[in-house]
């Protein structure tokens, strides 16, 4: 089963802002600020990370049990967001590794 995922276009100079295929901002419910972190940073930095780099990253003021916990919460909001915009495909997850596939959106960063 194949099916069409929106593109996104992030960006993050200025204001940082989302945008879908069509030009629209994207009305991504995302009001958790360390997914919108997480998101941002993924698209900026290009290719996978792993989770103990992403969680130390933006949870490095606690524990590492706690940063992984966080890490997953702000995974399913951000899943959840790009759910809603019909961009569920671009978040690629590999067992540790996580990005955003390539073809899934561009940055004006990169």
């Amino acid at each position: 089963m194949t099916s069409m995922t929106n593109r996104l276009n992030i960006r993050l100079m200025g204001t940082p802002e989302i945008l879908i295929a069509s030009g629209v901002p994207a009305a991504l419910p995302l009001n958790h600020l360390k997914a919108r972190a997480l998101l941002f940073y993924l698209s900026a930095a290009g290719g996978t990370h792993t989770r103990d780099h992403l969680a130390t990253l933006l949870w490095s003021e606690a524990g590492s049990s706690e940063a992984h916990h966080s890490l997953r919460t702000s995974l399913y909001h951000l899943r959840q967001a790009l759910q809603a915009v019909g961009a569920e495909s671009a978040l690629v997850s590999d067992g540790e590794m996580l990005g955003l596939g390539s073809d899934a959106y561009e940055c004006d960063v990169i």
